[in-house]
């Protein structure tokens, strides 16, 4: 069995291990109503290694985004990692891996799965997911294998949330402190400003198709809201999870908290600071959790 379903009296989410451990449903229960949050959930899970584009909420690690070149920079070296999407390295190693499960009861579960190549370095990544009412906490942590050289690490999810469930569009509130500005290769040009793009999502508001693809530093918060008319969902996350992406596709808001900002490492290598770039050891791993809360206000 690789499809995994987690439930309590608030709501139900499904996870393909099989698939990157993407989580394939949240099913959510507001007044009288269960409403289907994730885009894909509606349909039939398939148990298929690969999760369609578009669809779900998969995991990246242990980089988020976009790496320029698929060139990695570290301390201990420059490492070439496979170019998959234009000319970046995108979303890290994992979203297509079959992750071993660890435990799993009627309201929680625990994933794993080993870092192998073409990350250069050992390790593992765990994913651990629980309804607690009518919330669902979410927590990703990136491990070195013991004795390993420490390595730069990013962690995050790649939600594509439903934009309307039914009675109209969501609208859309982050604490986007600033934005980095893209260069003519959708990477950040190490300039991060409070933008009209910024100040909207500060505020709130809907976005038309392929208004946004762009990614912002959170402010003090580190949450967001996504308002449909028939429910609200309340996004929160740890001190670890310093950005967000967001991106609204035709059909879909991606809403994406991570710990890095887009090319984090090379901008890092540059002596770029606010990048949320870790260094990951065995005495330090990198733990992040993100809390999302539904309710009909």
């Amino acid at each position: 069995m690789s499809l995994f379903k987690i439930e309590n009296d608030f709501g139900s989410a499904v996870v393909s291990s099989h698939a990157g451990a993407t989580l394939r449903s949240l099913r959510v229960r507001v007044g009288d109503g269960t409403h289907e949050l994730i885009t894909g959930g509606q349909s039939e899970h398939l148990d298929e290694p690969v999760t369609p584009s578009g669809v779900g909420s998969f995991i990246m690690a242990p980089w988020v985004n976009r790496i320029h070149n698929g060139l990695l920079m570290t301390e201990h070296g420059e490492f070439q990692l496979p170019v998959d999407s234009g000319v970046h390295a995108i979303h890290g190693t994992v979203r297509r891996r079959e992750w071993d499960l660890v435990s799993n009861d009627n309201a929680s579960a625990e994933f794993q799965v080993a870092l192998e190549d073409p990350w250069p370095f050992s390790g593992k990544v765990v994913y651990r997911i629980g309804l607690d009412g009518a919330s669902l906490k979410q927590s990703l942590e990136i491990h070195t294998a013991e004795g390993e050289r420490g390595f730069p690490a990013g962690a995050g999810w790649h939600p594509w949330f439903r934009r309307s469930l039914g009675s109209g569009e969501m609208s859309v509130h982050v604490d986007a402190a600033a934005q980095w500005e893209i260069d003519a290769e959708t990477v950040p040009s190490g300039v991060v400003e409070e933008t009209d793009v910024s100040r909207k999502l500060m505020t709130g508001g809907q976005f038309e198709v392929d208004e946004v693809d762009d990614c912002f530093r959170f402010g003090a918060e580190r949450s967001a809201e996504l308002r449909w008319p028939e429910l609200t969902l309340r996004m929160t996350c740890s001190p670890e999870l310093t950005h967000a992406m967001v991106f609204s596709p035709e059909g879909s808001i991606c809403v994406e908290p991570q710990t890095t900002a887009v090319n984090a490492f090379q901008l890092a290598a540059r002596g770029i600071e606010g990048t949320g770039t870790r260094v990951v050891s065995p005495e330090n791993p990198l733990i992040a959790t993100t809390i999302w809360s539904w309710s009909s206000d």
